[in-house]
């Protein structure tokens, strides 16, 4: 027969179980409406998890990733910062913490972020192309050109980091090596404005004038308010005048 103490544990430990499996219920309930779009209702929930489970991993994790599609970087920051303390394991936390460090323009910082997300997940791709931009902004050229070669070598159809790459390339004084890229990006999807600005680019550096003026006037084709490809355009025949 059970006595009274331990009626009252059993009835403590069934109390918390139920409770936990409430706020997994209504995480799931909050992770759906999120996915949807619905991040105002998801907000709702996740805050009300928090009312009773402070340290709920997802719900801190996920309203801060709220908080960052809001533009209120620095509240992700200290929102996913408390997640990341309390599962240090998480690539996806790590990965959104960086994001809204970069977007505070703590590029050093969300580097930190990328590169625990990268160690927790060698092959995420994103992460790899979101440090290189990070060490771009800190002018760490080189260590950029090998994070968006990673990158691609993870998701090949990553048609966005080929431009990257180029534009990297052509920093470094690398325009034939620019060129190829762009035209591997091209061939993925001939639809992409910002592949043929850098590869007019790449031919401008290397006075492959003619080259250059076609590719500028197929990015504008394909993008009529691309600024810096009308800019480019002009430069360039004026040179063949």
């Amino acid at each position: 027969m059970l006595s009274a103490a331990n009626n009252t544990t059993g009835n403590k430990y069934s109390a918390q179980f139920a409770a936990t499996a409430l706020a997994k219920s209504k995480c799931d309930e909050a992770i759906a409406l999120h996915q949807q779009g619905e991040i105002d209702r998801a907000r709702i929930i996740y805050e009300e998890i928090l009312s009773t489970h402070p340290e709920h991993f997802d719900s801190l994790h996920l309203l801060g990733v709220i908080a960052s599609q809001k533009g209120e970087y620095a509240r992700g920051v200290a929102l996913i910062s408390q997640a990341v303390d309390i599962k240090v394991d998480s690539h996806l936390a790590h990965f959104n913490l960086g994001f809204a460090k970069y977007n505070l323009n703590d590029f050093a910082g969300a580097v930190a972020c990328y590169d625990k997300a990268i160690e927790l997940k060698p092959n995420y791709a994103k992460a790899h192309s979101n440090r290189g931009g990070a060490l771009k902004k800190l002018y760490r050229l080189s260590e950029a050109l090998e994070s968006y070669e990673l990158a691609i070598q993870y998701d090949p159809t990553s048609v966005a980091d080929y431009s990257n790459l180029a534009n990297i390339l052509i920093e470094l004084n690398q325009p034939n090596m620019a060129i190829a890229i762009c035209n591997k990006g091209l061939n993925l999807n001939c639809s992409i404005a910002e592949l043929y600005f850098f590869k007019g680019n790449a031919l401008q550096k290397i006075s492959a004038l003619s080259d250059a003026i076609e590719s500028y006037c197929k990015a504008i084709h394909l993008n009529s308010q691309y600024f810096e490809a009308h800019m480019n355009l002009a430069f360039t025949q004026s040179k063949l005048k």
